[in-house]
Parts: C-alpha cells; structure tokens; sequence
C-alpha cells in the first residue's frame, strides 16, 4: 500500500524493507471526530484501494461486528488517547497486516478526502464540526450505513468542462 507519503521510495535488491517494514495487508482509513468536550463521537472505518496518486479509488465500510472492528476500536481509542487534548477531525490510516495485526503508520488530524463518503454512509464530521463550532451544538451520535463506494474522475471532469463552456 503506497499513498503519496510513499511516493519515491524504492526496495533496496530484494530485502524485505526499505525506510520502514514493509506492510502486507489490506489498508484501512478511519475517521473519527473528537468533540469540544474530549469525547469520540464514534467511528467510521473502509478497506480501501488507491488510485496512482496515492487517493482513495474504491472502499468499502467495515461494519462486521468481528475481530477486526475490535482492533480498529482499540486503535481508535488509543490514538485519541495518545494525543490527549487533539480536537476535531482524525484521520487514521492503518493496515490489517497478514489479516493478523492492525498497524497504523499516518495520522492525519484534517478533513480527509473521503469526506464525502463518509457523509454518504452517515459519518457526517463536517456538520458535526459547524454544529459544534458555529452553533454551540453538540452533535448527535452517527447512525451508519454499510456498503461501498467507487470514486470518477468524471464529476471532475464534468465540472472543468462546465467552467470552459462559462
């Protein structure tokens, strides 16, 4: 799994790492929003695969109640705990290496760019953060939908030509 943080890096001969261990394994993102009082207001969790630019291209939610979803809740909770006092938008991106362990190696304390899928699937951190910011509301918690989505490049592209054409 190689993002844009991997770009350049290139496997000395045949060893088995390079800058860091090389990790085998589907690659998770996580979105979590941590609230003005210091409380997790859940989490959304996709496998994903990515495009050349290092851009999620397909995901799908993980949503089993299974081993999995135990260890992406631990490394949620013991990121926000590290980080004790990080507010707002987290963005973790982990791999479920050899299906085994889950390893984070980014955290990202942005809004990431599935934040429109997260929105479609009901983790709606965007408003939460407006709600909470603007309004003095506390966000109620996220009711989730399971299922998965494609990323086009078409909406771009239909968006360009619309501004030509203007």
């Amino acid at each position: 799994c190689c993002g844009n943080g991997s770009r350049g890096f290139r496997v000395a001969g045949d060893a088995a790492t390079c800058v860091q261990e090389r990790l085998v394994g589907p690659e998770i993102t996580i979105a979590t929003y941590c609230m003005r009082a210091g409380t997790m207001n859940g989490w959304i969790a996709f496998e994903r695969e990515l495009d050349r630019s290092g851009s999620t291209a397909w995901c799908r939610t993980v949503s089993d109640p299974d081993y999995l979803c135990q260890q992406i809740g631990e490394l949620v909770h013991g990121t926000m705990t590290r980080f004790d006092g990080l507010r707002g938008f987290c963005n973790i991106q982990a791999v479920w290496h050899n299906k085994g362990a889950m390893i984070p190696f980014e955290v990202n304390c942005r809004v990431s760019g599935t934040v429109a899928i997260r929105h479609t699937f009901g983790y709606t951190d965007v408003i939460w953060a407006i709600q909470e910011h603007l309004f003095g509301i506390s966000p109620a918690l996220p009711v989730l939908r399971s299922g998965s989505a494609q990323r086009r490049s078409q909406e771009i592209c239909d968006t360009l030509q619309r501004a030509r054409l203007e």
